[in-house]
């Protein structure tokens, strides 16, 4: 009888053990998840001072420069006819494969050669032997525009100012590197001293 007593407080002992030992790991648990839950809680806002006395921040400057979009070019030739693109190609003339770096537009000797944009005259280049004469214009946001195999207009020079469908030359005789293609403009656009495809600002495919 004694030895059954024994038993029991023993067990109950045990009982009591365990029941305080998950007592306690819940505990430990809780306090655990509600300090992570008060780290993870957004800190409150601060208020600018500024703000708070009726000021307001000042709109970031926009760039004075404005961009330029394909509408406000005109196509360098009344009538356009594409010979090739700004791809790699075939050079009949040179008889070798390379990047063709702007659009020629076949056009009969004599037809007038347009300024795309609003620019100055940065150069008016008449001794290639490889392009004939070459036409820079220089206009916003580092854009250049250049025509190639052409008879400049007589009295164009460098400093001029031009307007959009101002008249900057003729379309010369085959000549140079692409003579095999016949009579055609070879027409560039840069972007920073880099060439970048003249379909990017013409409407090419509208006429």
């Amino acid at each position: 009888m004694k030895e059954n007593k024994r038993t029991g407080k023993r067990n109950l002992f045990i009982y009591y053990a365990v029941l305080a030992a998950c007592l306690l790991v819940i505990a430990a648990v809780t306090v655990t998840v509600i300090f992570a839950v008060r780290n993870n809680q957004p800190s409150a806002p601060t208020i600018d001072n500024n703000i708070e006395n009726g000021e307001t921040e000042e709109p970031p400057e926009e760039n004075d420069q404005p961009t330029l979009s394909a509408t406000e070019f005109i196509l360098p030739l009344e009538n356009v006819d594409v010979l090739n693109s700004f791809t790699f190609y075939k050079n009949s003339t040179l008889n070798s494969y390379h990047l063709h770096t702007g659009i020629d537009f076949a056009a009969e000797q004599g037809t007038e050669v347009l300024a795309v944009l609003d620019g100055t005259v940065e150069s008016v280049y008449t001794n290639d032997v490889l392009t004939g004469t070459t036409v820079t214009v220089a206009h916003q946001n580092g854009l250049k525009t250049t025509y190639s195999y052409i008879d400049a207009k007589e009295g164009l020079k460098v400093g001029d100012e031009v307007s959009r469908g101002d008249v900057l030359g003729t379309v010369a005789a085959p000549t140079g590197k692409e003579y095999k293609d016949g009579a055609h403009l070879h027409f560039e656009i840069l972007e920073s001293g880099k060439a970048v495809d003249p379909e990017m600002y013409l409407s090419v495919n509208d006429k």
